[in-house]
């Protein structure tokens, strides 16, 4: 686990230690996430009507997720393998 934290003006590595991070390589994952296009994307739900499950898209144990935080909420985003949509 990493963490990442907006102190002050400045990005901090709070997990596994405690370190300034890189201003501009935090900014640019941000402006990455930002304006990234929308794929289109399914429901746990109609995926397992289809007959297929998480493991076909890498996502029973996904190689990243990532946790946003901030003015009380949380958003997760699951990096799995690559699909053919």
């Amino acid at each position: 686990t990493r963490s990442f934290e907006l102190q002050d003006g400045s990005w901090r590595i709070t997990q596994p230690i405690d370190w300034p991070a890189n201003f501009y390589a935090i900014q640019r994952i941000i402006t990455h996430l930002e304006f990234a296009e929308e794929n289109p994307y399914f429901s746990l739900e109609s995926m397992i009507q289809n007959g297929q499950k998480l493991a076909d898209y890498g996502l029973e144990e996904p190689q990243v997720t990532l946790t946003i935080e901030g003015k009380g909420k949380a958003v997760s985003l699951a990096f799995g393998q690559s699909s053919p949509i």
